[in-house]
């Protein structure tokens, strides 16, 4: 089993159903309990993650891109994720890492270029953390983006690239867990 942290990506924003359930349903092996909250930065969910009820063997994490966009610090960002990695370790489970999806620029949701520079720059301490730490880290920076035809809103993935982010999810998962 596997336990998914996420923002609205995972929680499947503008979606007729939530991501995780979906996956499921096309990969019968996994077993997913949802805790995907849209909006919620990395830094503000590490503050309740201790405290948090586990009992999966693994922990997705895929938080994070709103705090690129916010400009958290990179330093904060990095330690506040490792710090996050190091408890899911303590509690005797393994830590999985997700990249950040695309996004475009859009004026209705305050998206700007430079926010999206960000995000590169944060997905790559991500990946760079989980090489560091030794932990699986899904790609969903090299999943197929048909641009902004992919989005819902600028923001969020249209079902059919929601479904190409959590099959590269689902593919991992199915790596490491021996379930498919």
């Amino acid at each position: 089993m596997a336990e998914v942290y996420g923002d609205s990506i995972v929680a499947g924003t503008n979606l007729p159903d939530r991501p995780l359930t979906a996956l499921m349903r096309r990969h019968p092996g996994l077993t997913l309990v949802d805790h995907a909250v849209p909006a919620v930065l990395l830094t503000e969910l590490a503050q309740r993650f201790d405290a948090a009820p586990r009992t999966g063997r693994w922990v997705v994490i895929e938080n994070g891109v709103i705090d690129a966009w916010r400009n958290v610090k990179p330093a904060v960002f990095v330690q506040t994720l490792h710090d996050m990695l190091v408890r899911v370790r303590a509690e005797g489970r393994e830590p999985v890492l997700t990249g950040f999806s695309r996004q475009v620029e859009t004026p209705g949701l305050y998206i700007r270029k430079e926010q999206l520079t960000r995000r590169d720059q944060y997905d790559l301490l991500v990946r760079r953390l989980a090489q560091t730490m030794n932990v699986p880290f899904v790609d969903w920076g090299a999943v197929r983006f048909d641009g902004a035809g992919d989005l819902s809103d600028g923001v969020h993935p249209g079902l059919a690239y929601s479904n190409r982010l959590h099959d590269r999810l689902g593919a991992t998962l199915g790596a490491v867990t021996g379930c498919k």
